[in-house]
Protein backbone atom coordinates (compact mmCIF):
# COMPACT_ATOMS: atom_id res chain seq x y z
CA UNK A 1 0.00 0.00 0.00
CA UNK A 2 1.29 3.43 -1.46
CA UNK A 3 0.89 6.71 -0.04
CA UNK A 4 -2.85 8.44 0.75
CA UNK A 5 -5.49 6.13 -0.23
CA UNK A 6 -4.25 4.01 -3.23
CA UNK A 7 -4.18 0.38 -2.54
CA UNK A 8 -1.69 -2.08 -4.05
CA UNK A 9 -0.93 -5.74 -3.61
CA UNK A 10 2.31 -6.24 -5.31
CA UNK A 11 2.66 -9.97 -6.89
CA UNK A 12 6.04 -10.89 -5.49
CA UNK A 13 4.79 -10.39 -1.76
CA UNK A 14 2.26 -12.96 -2.28
CA UNK A 15 2.76 -15.84 -0.46
CA UNK A 16 2.16 -19.42 -1.74
CA UNK A 17 -1.28 -20.35 -2.44
CA UNK A 18 -1.81 -16.54 -1.71
CA UNK A 19 -2.40 -16.33 1.94
CA UNK A 20 -1.44 -13.31 2.82
CA UNK A 21 -0.20 -9.99 2.43
CA UNK A 22 2.26 -7.34 3.72
CA UNK A 23 1.09 -3.70 3.34
CA UNK A 24 1.86 -0.73 4.96
CA UNK A 25 -1.47 0.79 7.24
CA UNK A 26 -2.48 4.56 7.31
CA UNK A 27 -0.59 6.72 9.67
CA UNK A 28 -1.83 6.21 13.59
CA UNK A 29 -3.93 3.66 12.53
CA UNK A 30 -4.21 -0.16 13.74
CA UNK A 31 -3.36 -3.29 11.53
CA UNK A 32 -6.70 -4.47 12.05
CA UNK A 33 -7.55 -1.04 10.07
CA UNK A 34 -5.39 -1.18 8.23
CA UNK A 35 -6.21 -4.91 6.66
CA UNK A 36 -10.12 -4.05 6.67
CA UNK A 37 -9.58 -1.55 4.01
CA UNK A 38 -8.37 -4.54 1.58
CA UNK A 39 -10.67 -7.14 -0.27
CA UNK A 40 -10.28 -10.17 -1.81
CA UNK A 41 -13.02 -10.80 -4.05
CA UNK A 42 -15.94 -10.25 -1.58
CA UNK A 43 -13.72 -11.17 1.34
CA UNK A 44 -12.31 -8.22 3.48
CA UNK A 45 -8.93 -9.11 4.88
CA UNK A 46 -7.83 -9.11 8.25
CA UNK A 47 -4.90 -9.25 10.56
CA UNK A 48 -3.33 -12.42 12.05
CA UNK A 49 -0.78 -11.93 14.77
CA UNK A 50 0.14 -16.00 14.20
CA UNK A 51 0.38 -14.75 10.49
CA UNK A 52 2.45 -12.07 11.80
CA UNK A 53 4.68 -14.38 13.81
CA UNK A 54 4.94 -16.88 11.23
CA UNK A 55 6.84 -13.80 8.45
CA UNK A 56 8.48 -11.84 11.40
CA UNK A 57 12.26 -13.05 8.72
CA UNK A 58 10.46 -10.57 6.42
CA UNK A 59 10.80 -7.37 8.79
CA UNK A 60 13.94 -8.43 11.17
CA UNK A 61 16.69 -6.01 9.63
CA UNK A 62 17.44 -2.98 8.50
CA UNK A 63 17.75 -4.89 4.92
CA UNK A 64 14.80 -6.49 4.94
CA UNK A 65 12.68 -3.23 5.88
CA UNK A 66 14.28 -1.56 3.45
CA UNK A 67 13.75 -3.72 0.47
CA UNK A 68 9.66 -4.35 1.86
CA UNK A 69 9.23 -1.18 1.97
CA UNK A 70 10.59 -0.43 -1.71
CA UNK A 71 8.67 -3.21 -2.71
CA UNK A 72 5.13 -1.43 -1.31
CA UNK A 73 5.90 1.98 -2.68
CA UNK A 74 6.78 3.45 0.51
CA UNK A 75 10.82 3.82 0.10
CA UNK A 76 13.36 5.39 2.70
CA UNK A 77 15.49 8.22 2.40
CA UNK A 78 19.18 7.22 1.42
CA UNK A 79 20.04 8.20 5.19
CA UNK A 80 16.80 6.56 6.79
CA UNK A 81 18.21 4.87 10.21
CA UNK A 82 16.04 1.73 10.70
CA UNK A 83 16.39 0.58 14.44
CA UNK A 84 15.90 -2.02 16.24
CA UNK A 85 16.08 -1.51 19.65
CA UNK A 86 12.05 -1.62 20.28
CA UNK A 87 11.85 -4.72 18.07
CA UNK A 88 8.96 -6.85 20.50
CA UNK A 89 7.19 -3.65 20.75
CA UNK A 90 3.23 -4.01 20.07
CA UNK A 91 2.74 -1.85 16.84
CA UNK A 92 6.26 -2.58 15.56
CA UNK A 93 7.55 -2.84 12.75
CA UNK A 94 7.06 1.14 11.92
CA UNK A 95 8.10 3.32 9.05
CA UNK A 96 7.79 7.41 9.74
CA UNK A 97 5.97 9.61 7.42
CA UNK A 98 8.68 10.90 6.35
CA UNK A 99 10.71 8.02 5.21
CA UNK A 100 13.28 9.00 7.21
CA UNK A 101 12.99 6.45 10.02
CA UNK A 102 11.96 2.95 10.67
CA UNK A 103 11.64 0.30 13.68
CA UNK A 104 12.47 -3.55 12.54
CA UNK A 105 11.39 -6.46 14.43
CA UNK A 106 13.12 -8.58 16.76
CA UNK A 107 15.09 -11.93 15.47
CA UNK A 108 13.36 -14.67 17.20
CA UNK A 109 10.32 -12.43 18.66
CA UNK A 110 7.66 -14.16 20.78
CA UNK A 111 4.12 -14.68 19.22
CA UNK A 112 2.41 -13.18 22.35
CA UNK A 113 4.38 -9.98 21.37
CA UNK A 114 2.34 -9.24 18.35
CA UNK A 115 -0.80 -7.25 18.56
CA UNK A 116 -3.07 -6.36 16.08
CA UNK A 117 -5.12 -3.95 17.48
CA UNK A 118 -1.64 -1.83 18.50
CA UNK A 119 -1.56 1.70 17.34
CA UNK A 120 1.85 3.43 16.66
CA UNK A 121 3.53 5.15 19.78
CA UNK A 122 4.03 7.88 20.51
CA UNK A 123 0.59 9.61 18.60
CA UNK A 124 0.56 12.46 17.05
CA UNK A 125 3.54 11.81 14.99
CA UNK A 126 2.46 10.23 12.03
CA UNK A 127 3.61 6.42 12.08
CA UNK A 128 2.60 3.71 9.90
CA UNK A 129 2.60 0.03 10.73
CA UNK A 130 3.54 -2.70 7.93
CA UNK A 131 1.22 -5.47 8.97
CA UNK A 132 0.75 -9.07 7.23
CA UNK A 133 -2.68 -9.32 6.05
CA UNK A 134 -4.35 -12.61 5.36
CA UNK A 135 -7.79 -14.39 5.07
CA UNK A 136 -9.93 -14.44 7.76
CA UNK A 137 -9.87 -17.61 9.46
CA UNK A 138 -13.07 -19.54 9.28
CA UNK A 139 -15.12 -19.56 13.22
CA UNK A 140 -14.96 -22.84 14.81
CA UNK A 141 -17.95 -24.97 14.47
CA UNK A 142 -19.84 -24.60 18.30
CA UNK A 143 -19.65 -27.20 20.62
CA UNK A 144 -22.59 -29.68 21.18
CA UNK A 145 -23.51 -29.25 24.09
CA UNK A 146 -22.77 -32.53 27.12
CA UNK A 147 -25.13 -35.31 26.65
CA UNK A 148 -27.73 -34.78 30.13
CA UNK A 149 -26.84 -36.71 33.05
CA UNK A 150 -29.11 -39.83 33.56
CA UNK A 151 -31.92 -39.13 35.65
CA UNK A 152 -31.10 -40.46 39.28
CA UNK A 153 -32.97 -43.50 40.59
CA UNK A 154 -35.88 -42.96 43.19
CA UNK A 155 -34.74 -44.10 46.99
CA UNK A 156 -36.95 -46.86 46.96
CA UNK A 157 -35.83 -47.66 43.81
CA UNK A 158 -32.73 -47.87 45.20
CA UNK A 159 -33.90 -50.09 48.38
CA UNK A 160 -36.02 -52.38 46.34
CA UNK A 161 -32.35 -53.23 44.29
CA UNK A 162 -30.43 -53.48 47.48
CA UNK A 163 -33.91 -55.58 48.71
CA UNK A 164 -33.15 -58.10 45.91
CA UNK A 165 -29.48 -58.34 46.11
CA UNK A 166 -28.15 -56.14 43.70
CA UNK A 167 -26.67 -53.63 46.42
CA UNK A 168 -24.35 -54.13 49.32
CA UNK A 169 -27.72 -54.99 51.71
CA UNK A 170 -29.92 -58.23 50.97
CA UNK A 171 -32.58 -60.05 52.91
CA UNK A 172 -31.28 -62.45 55.45
CA UNK A 173 -34.11 -64.69 54.50
CA UNK A 174 -34.90 -65.06 50.62
CA UNK A 175 -37.73 -66.78 49.38
CA UNK A 176 -37.34 -70.50 49.93
CA UNK A 177 -34.61 -70.33 52.34
CA UNK A 178 -35.19 -71.08 55.90
CA UNK A 179 -33.88 -68.98 58.83
CA UNK A 180 -33.09 -71.03 61.47
CA UNK A 181 -32.35 -68.57 63.92
CA UNK A 182 -36.10 -68.44 64.25
CA UNK A 183 -36.58 -72.31 64.87
CA UNK A 184 -37.85 -73.03 67.76
CA UNK A 185 -35.52 -74.19 68.94
CA UNK A 186 -33.32 -72.31 67.25
CA UNK A 187 -30.62 -74.38 65.11
CA UNK A 188 -27.32 -74.21 63.58
CA UNK A 189 -26.25 -75.28 60.02
CA UNK A 190 -24.89 -78.52 61.17
CA UNK A 191 -27.85 -81.36 61.35
CA UNK A 192 -28.17 -84.68 60.57
CA UNK A 193 -30.39 -83.60 58.14
CA UNK A 194 -28.44 -80.83 56.68
CA UNK A 195 -25.66 -82.92 56.49
CA UNK A 196 -27.67 -85.87 54.34
CA UNK A 197 -28.68 -83.54 51.75
CA UNK A 198 -27.14 -80.68 50.32
CA UNK A 199 -30.30 -78.88 48.77
CA UNK A 200 -31.58 -78.11 52.61
CA UNK A 201 -28.20 -77.32 53.65
CA UNK A 202 -28.01 -74.04 51.17
CA UNK A 203 -31.49 -73.24 51.51
CA UNK A 204 -30.99 -72.36 55.25
CA UNK A 205 -29.37 -68.95 57.00
CA UNK A 206 -28.28 -67.91 60.30
CA UNK A 207 -28.73 -64.64 61.69
CA UNK A 208 -25.96 -63.26 63.93
CA UNK A 209 -27.14 -60.04 64.54
CA UNK A 210 -29.92 -57.48 63.37
CA UNK A 211 -27.61 -56.56 60.17
CA UNK A 212 -25.10 -59.78 59.83
CA UNK A 213 -25.86 -62.83 58.69
CA UNK A 214 -23.98 -66.18 57.40
CA UNK A 215 -25.30 -68.89 55.10
CA UNK A 216 -25.42 -72.27 55.45
CA UNK A 217 -22.94 -74.28 52.80
CA UNK A 218 -22.30 -77.57 52.03
CA UNK A 219 -18.99 -79.83 51.88
CA UNK A 220 -18.17 -83.25 51.41
CA UNK A 221 -14.66 -84.10 52.76
CA UNK A 222 -14.53 -87.69 51.55
CA UNK A 223 -16.45 -90.09 49.38
CA UNK A 224 -18.12 -91.77 52.34
CA UNK A 225 -21.52 -89.90 52.99
CA UNK A 226 -20.95 -89.90 56.66
CA UNK A 227 -17.99 -87.02 55.80
CA UNK A 228 -19.99 -84.71 54.45
CA UNK A 229 -20.92 -81.94 56.62
CA UNK A 230 -23.14 -78.74 56.46
CA UNK A 231 -21.51 -75.70 58.09
CA UNK A 232 -21.58 -72.22 58.59
CA UNK A 233 -20.14 -70.06 55.95
CA UNK A 234 -18.39 -67.30 57.95
CA UNK A 235 -18.25 -64.66 54.81
CA UNK A 236 -20.50 -62.13 56.74
CA UNK A 237 -24.09 -60.99 54.46
CA UNK A 238 -25.33 -57.53 55.30
CA UNK A 239 -28.83 -57.95 55.77
CA UNK A 240 -31.60 -55.38 55.43
CA UNK A 241 -33.86 -56.95 58.03
CA UNK A 242 -36.94 -55.15 57.23
CA UNK A 243 -38.22 -55.24 53.48
CA UNK A 244 -38.69 -51.49 51.64
CA UNK A 245 -42.38 -50.16 52.49
CA UNK A 246 -43.71 -48.45 49.73
CA UNK A 247 -45.88 -45.58 50.46
CA UNK A 248 -49.71 -45.89 49.82
CA UNK A 249 -50.92 -43.45 47.64
CA UNK A 250 -53.46 -40.98 48.76
CA UNK A 251 -57.09 -42.57 48.57
CA UNK A 252 -58.13 -40.03 45.79
CA UNK A 253 -55.49 -41.95 43.34
CA UNK A 254 -57.01 -45.27 44.54
CA UNK A 255 -59.04 -46.59 42.01
CA UNK A 256 -62.12 -47.42 43.17
CA UNK A 257 -64.86 -49.93 41.80
CA UNK A 258 -67.33 -49.38 39.64
CA UNK A 259 -70.65 -51.07 39.49
CA UNK A 260 -73.60 -51.12 37.35
CA UNK A 261 -76.62 -49.46 38.31
CA UNK A 262 -79.32 -51.31 40.36
CA UNK A 263 -82.82 -51.28 37.59
CA UNK A 264 -85.65 -50.51 40.01
CA UNK A 265 -87.84 -53.03 41.22
CA UNK A 266 -91.05 -53.63 38.98
CA UNK A 267 -93.91 -52.42 41.37
CA UNK A 268 -95.97 -54.70 43.17
CA UNK A 269 -98.76 -56.31 41.76
CA UNK A 270 -102.39 -55.84 43.45
CA UNK A 271 -103.25 -59.34 44.56
CA UNK A 272 -105.77 -60.77 42.72
CA UNK A 273 -109.75 -61.14 43.89
CA UNK A 274 -110.66 -64.20 45.23
CA UNK A 275 -113.13 -66.91 42.67
CA UNK A 276 -116.62 -66.46 44.14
Amino acid sequence: VGGGDRVSLTPALQMPKTTGFWVVALPEASCDAGCARLRLGATHLACDEVAHHRRNSDVSSPSRMRALLDSLGVPLSAGAVCDGRWGEGADVPTVALDGESCFHSAVGRNASSFHCDAVPEPPGQGKRRLCFCSMPRPPLPPRSPPPPPPPSPSPLKNEEQRWEGGGEARPCIAPGRVDLSSLDPPERCSSPERNRNPLRCTAAYVIASPAVAFACAYTLDGDDEADSTCFEDRTPILCATQPPHRTPPPPSMVPQPTFPPISPSPPAQPPSPPLS
